[in-house]
């Protein structure tokens, strides 16, 4: 049985710290922390791209909001476009994103809380983990990559 790790003194830490370069990353990195995925936050923390074992150029917030942006990308799939083969849903995803992050998400990307609409807020935490749409063709990859 692996022990449960107490992130709690790095939580207090962070939120004593100004909004800073140095501590940006260990923001971005305590949902891996607080989710168990501690291989995850290795190879982010060292700059390792696990799937090709080479050194990664991205920063750790980077790597970070990707990772969350692709979490909820596959949910979003997942959740609203079940049925559809995987580059439809791809292309269908990428169209709705577009649309949302030039209506509403122009409103409702400062708001810490996602919108009431569970599509939009499903949308919405796509945006928030990484403030650019994705094309149809990267979509469909990323729903191919299997999940860690």
């Amino acid at each position: 049985m692996a022990a449960r790790l107490d992130i709690g003194w790095l939580e207090r830490l962070l939120a004593e710290q100004p909004e800073g370069v140095e501590v940006d990353g260990w923001r971005a990195a305590l949902p891996l922390l607080k989710a168990g995925r501690v291989e995850d936050l290795a190879a982010f923390a060292f700059g390792i791209d696990a799937e090709k074992g080479e050194p990664c150029t991205r920063t750790l917030a980077t790597r970070v909001g990707l990772a969350a942006r692709n979490d909820a990308l596959v949910a979003l799939r997942e959740r609203f476009y079940p049925d559809r083969p995987k580059y439809q849903a791809a292309m269908e995803i990428s169209r709705d994103l577009l649309r949302y992050r030039e209506s509403g998400w122009r409103h409702e990307r400062a708001q810490a809380m996602p919108p009431t609409d569970e599509k939009r807020a499903a949308m919405w935490a796509v945006l928030k983990a990484r403030d650019r749409v994705p094309k149809a063709r990267q979509l469909a990859e990323i729903f191919s990559t299997p999940s860690q």
